[in-house]
């Protein structure tokens, strides 16, 4: 799709729309610490350089990996190395400082992030603080 005829902004690199993709993928989780459990959905939408990635998995079966942190991989376009998106997750052990939850991609692996009360440090989530009847929401958006 070509925006030739509309009004150029500064700084403007290109003014074709050449890519377009939606779908679905699989998610994988970094260190296979999940045996099995369902999951919902895994989509994908890719606008040029821009994807948007959700996805929802639950019921999930032989938690292992006590300390290690929860992480996707797999997902459907090579990344950069950060962005930041969103979570929710039901059912899980939560550190009693933690205030608010968000998803964060960082150095390839898509991982739940616990932003404490008690002060300016955050947390991964680990393996060991999610249960069999946990759902798992996230969100996210990265260039590619």
């Amino acid at each position: 799709i070509s925006f030739t005829a509309s009004g150029n902004a500064s700084g403007m690199a290109s003014e074709l729309l050449d890519d377009y993709e939606s779908g679905t993928w699989t998610p994988t989780f970094s260190g296979s610490h999940i045996g099995s459990h369902t999951l919902y959905y895994a989509r994908y939408t890719k606008i040029g350089g821009l994807v948007y990635v959700s996805c929802y998995v639950y019921n999930l079966g032989s938690i292992t990996g006590t300390g290690v942190d929860f992480g996707i991989t797999n997902l459907p376009f090579a990344n950069g190395t950060h962005a930041n998106g969103t979570a929710s997750i039901s059912e899980c052990t939560w550190d009693t400082s933690t205030c608010s939850v968000t998803s964060r991609l960082h150095s390839g692996t898509w991982r739940i992030n616990q932003d404490k009360l008690s002060s300016v440090t955050a947390d991964w989530l680990t393996y060991d603080q999610l249960e069999y009847a946990s759902h798992i929401q996230m969100t996210i958006s990265y260039w590619a």
